[in-house]
């Protein structure tokens, strides 16, 4: 009996110490999600935003972008919900650098592959797609401050 209630309560320590742990580690990554977030997000906003449908969209769009798998479906269901309003196509993992300038935000399409460099200006009716044959087969590069 003594052996199977030691048996027993070291076995309760061990999933409360698992629980600890997984707390923790859950704090851990939103704290990191948050920083990162915070970094980017504010940098697209010191570059001057128009309207609150340009906030909300750069605002989940960095969201998707920094974010882990457990709250990512809930930021992307929001994100597709913003984008199908102004007709934007952009993928909640596209590799766009910090002071990303959205101007008049309607009818945008940037292919996920696309590499975009630090304070980029995109406005009303921009394709950034992708050439499938030729000399520029591929996805474009695009550097810092264009």
């Amino acid at each position: 009996m003594a052996q199977e209630e030691a048996a027993g309560q070291a076995g309760r320590l061990i999933v409360q110490n698992n629980i600890k742990l997984t707390l923790w580690y859950f704090i851990f990554i939103i704290v990191k999600v948050m920083y990162t977030f915070s970094q980017l997000y504010k940098s697209d906003i010191q570059r001057g935003v128009g309207d609150g449908y340009t906030r909300k969209l750069l605002k989940y769009f960095r969201l998707c972008q920094t974010t882990e798998v457990f709250l990512l479906y809930l930021f992307r269901w929001r994100f597709k919900n913003i984008k199908e309003k102004r007709h934007i196509e952009i993928y909640g993992k596209c590799n766009i650098g910090p002071g990303l300038y959205l101007g008049h935000v309607y009818g945008i399409t940037i292919n996920p592959d696309t590499v975009i460099g630090k304070n980029c200006n995109i406005h009303k009716g921009v394709t950034i797609g992708q050439q499938n044959r030729g000399l520029r087969k591929g996805t474009p590069t695009i550097g810092d401050s264009v």
